[in-house]
């Protein structure tokens, strides 16, 4: 796995993990960043299907990677949660553990290679997101006054 140069390559990296987890039926992924030294070693990404959780294969043991995951998992965690996806991170000794649940079918309806892309627009809506827009209809009298 080649190493992401920017935070909107581990977005993407993030987004396509989670699509791959979710595009198997899970509902609810789990990234645990592994801290044996309490610095971020190696990152694991987990689904939760049929009550308990399952360990995907992929595995990042770059340090500097594992580092902006937690970084970035930690400020998916701090996100007020909405009606379409909630967070919450939790600690151990060895490990930080940042479990993300998606909510409602919005999931089902966009998977498949989309899938990626629509997760990404949940977990970091921009500025320009109409639905954040806070902007209001203003209403100017009658022209040249």
């Amino acid at each position: 796995m080649s190493r992401p140069e920017n935070s909107i390559d581990v977005r993407t990296l993030i987004c396509d993990h989670f699509a791959a987890l979710l595009n198997s039926g899970a509902r609810q992924v789990r990234v645990r960043v592994s801290q044996p030294q309490q610095q971020p070693a190696e990152v694991w990404f987990y689904s939760h299907q049929n009550n308990e959780w399952h360990k995907s294969a992929d595995l990042v043991r770059d340090a500097a990677l594992a580092v902006a995951i937690d970084d970035l998992m930690e400020r998916i965690a701090s996100k007020p949660h909405g009606d379409e996806w909630s967070a919450r991170r939790h600690k151990a000794s060895d490990f930080v553990d940042t479990d993300v649940t998606f909510h409602g079918d919005k999931i089902a309806a966009h998977s498949g290679a989309g899938l990626s892309s629509f997760v990404h627009g949940l977990l970091f809506r921009d500025d320009h997101d109409s639905r954040q827009d806070r902007r209001q209809s203003l209403r100017h009298g009658p022209a040249g006054k």
